[in-house]
């Protein structure tokens, strides 16, 4: 996979690496939850660090041959993923949806129908929006609070896309979208934790 990677990667400016570094926590043994909560103080995507993420995206998946890809409404910390969306028209874009009873199941269905909004944010297909069964799945673009460079990616703790990673075909590329200022050295890992097969921030597309 290297060889089809942007070559971009760690070209644009680095991130404050001090003003990241004093955001860690500076205990030996990190829990999840820790994270979690430092993350809520991470800086936003930059409307021009947004711009660059999408540009790389499109570089790295316009060249080929129109495939199925899930991706995310994006909540305020996240990668917007709408401007990506409208450059790549002949993909099938697919949508997460928690269930009504809030059960850790995330099912997936085509972008572009009635919409509602979750009680934890997101904007997701309304109930009765037809499924699409996760084997047809080719490229995943996650979301998450935070990433480090050897693909592992820490959620918002309720286990949905953990759950939803595990049902893909097991040649699927799940790419962490997220910008250099939510790279960390290192986040803790568990035994159902699915890592990236690669992350996409403004430097640049990394395999992993």
């Amino acid at each position: 996979m290297a060889n089809r990677l942007s070559t971009a990667w760690r070209r644009y400016p680095p991130v404050d690496v001090q003003l990241r570094d004093s955001l860690l926590p500076k205990s030996d043994v990190i829990t999840k939850g820790e994270w979690r909560t430092r993350a809520a103080s991470f800086p936003t995507p930059s409307v021009s660090e947004n711009r660059a993420v999408v540009e790389h995206l499109h570089r790295y998946l316009a060249t080929r041959l129109p495939q199925i890809l899930v991706g995310y409404h994006a909540l305020g910390d996240e990668v917007d993923l709408e401007p990506l969306r409208q450059r790549l028209p002949g993909w099938r874009w697919l949508l997460t949806r928690v269930s009504s009873d809030d059960s850790s199941l995330l099912t997936l269905h085509d972008w572009g129908g009635p919409m509602e909004r979750h009680r934890l944010g997101m904007t997701q297909p309304v109930e009765d929006t037809p499924e699409v069964d996760p084997i047809h799945v080719e490229v995943i673009l996650a979301p998450g609070l935070l990433f480090t460079a050897d693909g592992r990616r820490l959620g918002r703790g309720g286990g949905h896309y953990d759950l939803l990673l595990a049902r893909l075909p097991l040649g699927v590329e799940r790419i962490g979208v997220t910008t250099e200022a939510r790279v960390v050295p290192e986040l803790p890992a568990e035994e159902h934790d699915i890592p990236m097969t690669a992350i996409v921030t403004e430097s640049g597309v990394q395999g992993v």
